[in-house]
């Protein structure tokens, strides 16, 4: 990737970095001079250059002594205190109850990053909610913890003293980037509490002074975040050196306001906000166009990037697993394997076009899916199609004849390990990742975990998985399809590999196989037995235009490792995890690891058997009684 971002400390109070007043031999003024010039005036535009400060005068001196630029913002309370907070909560609950909602789901998004920190036993999961939250702003920031608490001997100490100014230093890792930043970038990036100017410190730190100490208040409580302690377990030797307790690093990069000789508008470093990016590929007519980043995956950012004449999909890899953060490595490299699938799966019909791919910054830039919804949202609200089951098993069973993979390299060995070892292998042993299960899913779990009979099953399963008879998207669950009524298309295919023929049709079919399973959480029973009548239905349609029987025996084997990892292992899926009564959700999830336990060990033959497997099962669940206690 190219160069990182400029993240700024902010602190209140003392300045650090100052030029000594009484040494200014080597403070370079004309410099100082060039990179302020020319300052705002009140409507933000540029000023008459301002004269020099006489020879000798340290240009921060110098910029204390002029009257202030701007009129600023004058709040005249201190809107960060516990009684103003109370308030403005009063507010958002009566006025933008949207916005207060937004904060408690980002809250309850960091309780649940902890609590996968601590499962996976991530370094710093002792640091509970407070560095769960952090250590995303780091993610996002693609900054190393080590970057930030290490030592910088121009940061040593900042009085936590209210003051007009913030005081803002660059991270050592960003010097070079912060070089490229004048006056009017950090005057942007602080505009909504109207700074009035920046008073620069060399080349590492600034002031940016605003009207009265009670905005920069507002303006530090808004754009930056605190930053708690390094935990232990991350093993920085010399966190303990440099106290941050006075200092926030701000929360989003700061970036280049306009165009000028050291840098495009919208730059940070030498890269480019998302709308300008596109807008510099030409892929989208009828600029300005706005970027919105879309939340909610689990691997990589992704933004719609939107213009008066239509919208793109933008999506970049990091180099690790984005919601689990940069302790989770995974090569960004899994991007050109998903573009090269999703066009060799856009030839038959059944993914969108790729517009574009950046190798170098693994993005790519795809047709923009605006007016179609994920079938996995379809199935969850009882939207259950038979026709739509019937052109993916069409588009599955063309893979075979009408793609191509002699492009993929070492058959995409590491994201391939992943499904081998989360889907085959993990679950059914005693892994740290796995679930923690209550009786009596968990004395059923760990009975099939000693059953000779079934870990011989498992390994037909992971024989069947080493097949390679054709290019297969590899992750072809529910959340990975999406349509708009008429059409299908399969998303997010960096798991693409060469497999057996039947591992999408596997993937494929457990989708509606959980929408019957999980029926009766979601409806009324005459209705929960309509979607269960309906998804095989549905079953009926996928694997009758699919057409090829003799590959359904291999996929009910693969398709029942599917649905018995979804409840063992580290990911389930909403139709079960979203089930808010914990004892139903329990009995839900014994129906499936039961069924999933039955298909791997006795595959029926052909699909009337399957069928009357899913009706058994489920029979069986439902009818069976707890055993009486003896007296």
């Amino acid at each position: 990737m190219e160069e990182d971002v400029e993240e700024l400390l902010a602190g209140a109070g003392e300045d650090v970095g100052v030029a000594d007043d009484d040494n200014v031999e080597d403070f370079d003024i004309d410099a100082e001079l060039e990179r302020a010039e020319p300052s705002p005036g009140e409507d933000g535009s540029p000023s008459q250059e301002e004269e020099k400060p006489q020879k000798k005068v340290p240009w921060s001196l110098y910029k204390k002594s002029l009257s202030r630029v701007g009129r600023g913002v004058v709040t005249g309370f201190d809107v960060t205190s516990p009684e103003e907070l109370s308030k403005r909560e009063a507010r958002l609950s009566r006025w933008e109850p949207e916005k207060l909602a937004a904060a408690k789901r980002d809250e309850e998004e960091a309780e649940k990053r902890a609590k996968r920190l601590a499962r996976f036993g991530v370094a710093g999961a002792e640091g509970g909610v407070a560095w769960a939250r952090f250590s995303a702003t780091l993610a996002a920031l693609q900054l190393e913890a080590s970057q930030l608490y290490g030592v910088d001997e121009g940061r040593e100490t900042a009085a936590a003293e209210t003051s007009e100014r913030l005081h803002a230093r660059v991270l050592p890792v960003d010097r070079g980037s912060f070089k490229k930043l004048r006056s009017a970038d950090l005057l942007a990036h602080f505009g909504r509490y109207s700074p009035t100017y920046v008073e620069w410190l060399g080349d590492e730190a600034c002031n940016v002074w605003f009207a009265e100490q009670h905005t920069a208040g507002r303006a530090m409580a808004a754009l930056t975040v605190e930053i708690p302690p390094a935990p232990a377990s991350l093993g920085l030797q010399q966190q303990q050196q440099v106290d941050l307790s006075a200092w926030r690093l701000l929360s989003s990069p700061v970036r280049k306001a306009r165009d000028d000789k050291w840098g495009k508008k919208g730059a940070y470093g030498t890269r480019l906000f998302v709308s300008e990016y596109v807008e510099s590929l030409g892929v989208l007519e009828a600029p300005p166009f706005t970027a919105t980043e879309i939340v909610g995956g689990n691997l990589n950012y992704a933004w719609r990037v939107e213009g008066e004449k239509g919208s793109v999909f933008v999506k970049q890899a990091p180099e690790y697993i984005k919601c689990l953060g940069k302790d989770f490595g995974l090569t960004a490299q899994r991007i050109a394997v998903e573009v090269a699938a999703l066009r060799e799966f856009h030839r038959v019909g059944f993914a969108p076009e790729v517009l574009h791919f950046d190798k170098d910054r693994c993005v790519a830039i795809m047709q923009d899916l605006k007016s179609f919804v994920l079938l996995r949202d379809e199935l969850a609200a009882g939207r259950v199609d038979a026709r739509l089951a019937a052109k993916i098993g069409a588009a599955v069973s063309r893979l075979p004849q009408d793609t191509t993979y002699d492009w993929l390299p070492d058959n995409n060995a590491a994201m391939r390990g992943i499904i081998r070892d989360y889907v085959f292998a993990k679950p059914f042993v005693d892994d740290p990742t796995n679930r923690s299960l209550e009786p009596p899913l968990g004395l059923r779990a760990a009975h099939l975990r000693q059953d000779p009979g079934f870990l011989e099953a498992l390994k037909k399963a992971r024989a069947i998985f080493d097949k390679r008879d054709c290019l297969a998207h590899g992750d072809l669950h529910a959340g990975s399809l999406m349509t708009d009524g008429e059409t299908v298309v399969a998303i997010d295919a960096e798991f693409a590999f060469v497999g057996p023929r039947g591992f999408d049709l596997a993937f494929a079919t457990a989708g509606y196989v959980f929408a019957y399973c999980a029926s009766t959480a979601w409806a009324t029973p005459d209705d929960a037995a309509l979607r269960r009548r309906k998804a095989k239905d549905a079953i009926s349609a996928l694997w009758t235009a699919y057409g090829d029987l003799q590959v359904l025996p291999e996929a009910v084997i693969l398709c029942a490792c599917e649905l018995m990892r979804r409840v063992l292992g580290a990911a389930s899926v909403p139709d079960l995890s979203e089930i808010s009564d914990p004892a139903l959700r329990n009995s839900i999830d014994l129906l499936v690891l039961d069924l999933g336990a039955l298909l791997l060990k006795h595959p029926p033959s052909g699909l009337p058997d399957f069928l009357i497997s899913l009706d058994d099962a489920y029979d069986a669940h439902v009818f069976a009684t707890p055993a009486t206690p003896s007296n």
